[in-house]
């Protein structure tokens, strides 16, 4: 996966660790911001689903792509995710040339002296779904229906590492930092566990 950087550094350990949640999501866009909630680097594949180029990203405050209710909503998952609990929200977005809805989950990143220096936006195009007329009957198409096996998938994944490392965090050490950071790796397993649950049930039954 290409990751394209802006002037500003990032450093290989949050580089390593936005690689690791978005390794088996291919279709995905995945930004990580700052302290003052600009976009620091971006995936290629991002900038292919949005139509844009680097420099129209890159440095931008990311809240500034999302207007009226949405920007609210943008705006509060940011905060949240830098008080250091995950956050998602499903909103239309203002940065593509026709109006798309996307489903956005947003995770801290960087932790420097106890405090979240950095954020990881991971965002996937959920238009094709929000499309959909009740008329279907909840038929979901053989594209659509892959593209969320594959999310489901990854998903497992992000839940299983984030269950693994908190447990491991806590055999190696009792700072009260790597405690908390413990905990909200647990917190995000068990709503990750959740919501694939839910969404299994809702698909196949």
């Amino acid at each position: 996966m290409e990751l394209i950087l802006n002037k500003d550094s990032v450093s290989a350990q949050s580089i390593s660790t936005m690689l690791g949640y978005v390794a088996q999501r291919s279709n995905v866009c995945a930004k990580v911001l700052n302290t003052d909630g600009e976009v620091v680097a971006i995936n290629g594949r991002g900038l292919e689903l949005l139509g844009v180029d680097r420099t129209d990203v890159c440095g931008q405050m990311w809240v500034a792509f999302w207007n009226g209710d949405a920007r609210t909503l943008a705006e509060n998952a940011v905060a949240k995710a830098f008080s250091g609990t995950p956050a998602h929200f499903s909103a239309e977005f203002s940065g593509t040339a026709t109006p798309t809805t996307w489903e956005v989950e947003i995770f801290p990143l960087e932790w420097v002296a106890g405090e979240v220096a950095s954020v990881l936006v991971v965002s996937a195009n959920i238009t094709a779904l929000t499309a959909m007329d009740d008329g279907q009957d909840k038929a979901l198409n053989l594209d659509v229906l892959k593209g969320l096996s594959e999310a489901l998938h990854a998903m497992s994944n992000i839940a299983s590492v984030s269950a693994s490392s908190a447990r491991l965090l806590r055999r190696k050490s009792d700072d009260p930092v790597v405690a908390e950071i413990a905990a909200s790796l647990d917190h995000a397993a068990v709503k990750a566990q959740a919501a694939i649950t839910d969404l299994k049930q809702a698909l196949y039954r």
